[in-house]
């Protein structure tokens, strides 16, 4: 990711990428260790260990990290 002087993540533009093992924080207090999740055309597809996801992807590796939704979103 590249980041600002803030130390912020840069938006990133819709398309396809997976985040990979990562602590997620849902939106309804759910904590899921070692998490990834598949963004599709911009969207969540899917959540859950170890997914599959194309060779030719974007991977960010989320270990050690906390994702979690904006609070917009939530």
């Amino acid at each position: 990711l590249d980041f600002h002087r803030r130390g912020t993540p840069a938006p990133v533009e819709p398309g396809s990428l997976i985040v990979r093992r990562g602590t997620i924080l849902t939106a309804n207090g759910e904590t899921l260790i070692e998490t990834d999740i598949l963004i599709q055309d911009g969207r969540i597809a899917m959540i859950g260990k170890d997914l599959p996801a194309p060779a030719d992807i974007r991977e960010i590796d989320a270990a050690g990290r906390f994702v979690m939704p904006g609070i917009v979103d939530t």
